[in-house]
């Protein structure tokens, strides 16, 4: 791969979850697993989490890099621009919205604050954007430190509201 400046060319982001690299496939599934305990009322979801953060990260090392998770996901619910569409766990496909966030936790973890904050005004408001890139930081840090690093993939910068269920 060549590299201009420093800067390495973006892949194009996968739309399966097959093709999503370890860090990029547990953040993602780990999304989605958290939200549908919040949205079934289903605390086993959350549980479920916790283990796979703690065996992939080590005990507390996964239990700081979930809380890092959560403090996003709860940004993003309080300061949400739209409504953001996301997929069951079970679902095989890669949405919008999932790329945007694999993007901004990625741009995070490469120090491309820029990329970072145009990802993240696409998902909250204005006044959530500062939080939700210290929170995208501090996971992209705690996730990198265990050496899950997030490909640099070409994503949406920003996303049309629509309606997806699968």
């Amino acid at each position: 791969m060549e590299r201009l400046h420093g800067v390495v060319p973006a892949a194009q982001m996968p739309r399966r979850m097959a093709d999503l690299e370890p860090g990029e496939h547990l953040l993602l599934w780990g999304f989605r697993r958290w939200l549908s305990g919040l949205v079934d009322d289903a605390p086993a979801h959350w549980r479920i989490v916790e283990r796979e953060f703690t065996d992939r990260f080590g005990g507390e090392h996964g239990r700081r890099s979930l809380v890092g998770l959560v403090r996003m996901i709860a940004l993003m619910q309080s300061h949400a621009a739209r409504s953001i569409v996301y997929h069951r766990p079970c679902c095989p496909c890669i949405g919008d919205d999932e790329a945007v966030i694999l993007a901004f936790v990625a741009a995070c973890q490469l120090g491309d604050w820029p990329g970072a904050r145009l990802r993240a005004a696409s998902l909250v408001d204005e006044a959530g954007v500062g939080d939700l890139l210290q929170a995208g930081a501090r996971l992209a840090k705690l996730m990198g430190d265990r050496g899950a690093q997030l490909p640099l993939r070409a994503a949406p910068a920003a996303v049309a509201h629509q309606s997806t269920i699968h």
